[in-house]
């Protein structure tokens, strides 16, 4: 299992989320003091996969299964981040036809770069 989750991690880093995803799932059996790490690096690559909801749901398998107060640290970090995305994440586009679009104004002709004589 060691091995299991050593390679989901280095998926992860690699951003290969669902690979790591997919392999962390076909776990056989996991031991009670493997389970936190296991569904904290579940959580990650769901949320790497912007599956928002099933990060949040192996979140709280993770918060259920932690023993230490590292784990339990860890786990509380990762929910905060599931909870308020960063800055930097672009949110999903938007299907909504009246949502309002900023459009660039065509070139004026004559070129000039938009200066007048």
């Amino acid at each position: 299992m060691e091995g299991r989750l050593r390679l989901g991690d280095d998926l992860c880093v690699a951003g290969r989320f669902a690979d790591a995803l997919a392999r962390l799932q076909q776990a056989p059996k996991v031991e009670p003091e493997q389970a936190a790490p296991m569904f904290v690096e579940m959580a990650v690559a769901s949320y790497g996969l912007r599956q928002v909801d099933e990060a949040r749901r192996y979140a709280d398998q993770a918060r259920a299964a932690a023993r230490t107060a590292a784990e339990k640290a860890e786990v509380e970090r990762l929910l905060a981040r599931i909870q308020v995305p960063s800055k930097t994440e672009t949110p999903e586009p938007s299907n909504d036809p009246d949502r309002p679009t900023l459009r660039r104004a065509p070139p004026k002709k004559g070129g000039g770069g938009g200066i007048e004589p």
